[in-house]
């Protein structure tokens, strides 16, 4: 049986900034690597409840805040797998990606987890 995966629009109001990180030529003439702005919207964002845990290979980042939104569809080279070229601004504060999703791989709505603020 097939659910329609539907969010109210009204829950959608807090803004948010989607940046890329492109290589970019300075006035020296060298490559340098820059946060550029690629997507501003709205949407629902929730805390989340989530520890910093040490593990044999390091420190698992804690997810402080899950955004869900509508998918990019202006955005056509957007990929949700690599996160680790994108950055999001969220009330002044630049988070890292630790995951996105396509929910239902539908195109319709996209979850972005957030992890500690760099």
């Amino acid at each position: 049986m097939f659910f329609l995966y539907t969010i109210n629009p009204g829950l959608f109001r807090s803004k948010f900034k989607l940046q890329e990180l492109k290589l970019v030529i300075n006035a020296d003439n060298i490559p340098v690597e820059k946060l550029i702005d690629i997507w501003e919207a709205k949407g629902r964002v929730r805390s989340n409840t989530a520890s910093n845990e040490e593990i044999e290979d390091g420190e698992r980042t804690s997810i402080t805040k899950i955004i869900t939104a509508r998918f990019p569809r202006h955005l056509t080279t957007f990929d949700v797998e690599d996160t680790n070229k994108y950055k999001v601004v969220f009330n002044n504060k630049t988070y890292k990606i630790v995951s996105m999703s396509n929910i239902q791989e539908m195109s319709k709505y996209i979850q972005i987890k957030l992890g500690v603020i760099d």
